[in-house]
């Protein structure tokens, strides 16, 4: 559904299509990762894996992209009102995004270290 979406807006706003930042794209993505996250926890929370979820690699990427899309998706919708000239926007923008990032790939680092190994039974 989404790659349907994408090449409806290349066909119909080709020109645009590279240099402006739809919107649209971004509430779809943002939509599909938060259902998908959502529906590993759903998962997470049927089976016996809650309990010991926090040896799962999986939890601390899902709990962590969760996290920072909730916190960078407002950035993206505020962009649009900001101006060149707005430098505290500017600088507010960048320290999010700079700590959002900090944030999300120390949290992959710390699940890597907890999590163990998950073994293929072959």
């Amino acid at each position: 559904m989404f790659l349907l979406i994408v090449v409806v807006l290349l066909i119909i706003d080709s020109d645009r299509f590279f240099d402006v930042h739809f919107l649209v794209l971004d509430y779809l993505n943002t939509v599909i990762v938060v259902g998908c996250v959502a529906l590993f926890f759903l998962e997470l929370l049927l089976t016996e894996k809650i309990l010991d979820f926090y040896f799962n690699i999986n939890f601390y990427i899902a709990s962590t992209i969760l996290v920072w899309w909730l916190v960078t998706i407002p950035l993206q919708i505020y962009s649009e009102y900001y101006h060149e000239n707005d430098m505290h926007y500017v600088y507010l923008n960048r320290i999010i995004m700079a700590c959002s990032n900090i944030f999300m790939y120390t949290c992959f680092t710390i699940g890597l270290l907890i999590s163990k190994p998950q073994l293929i039974d072959e």
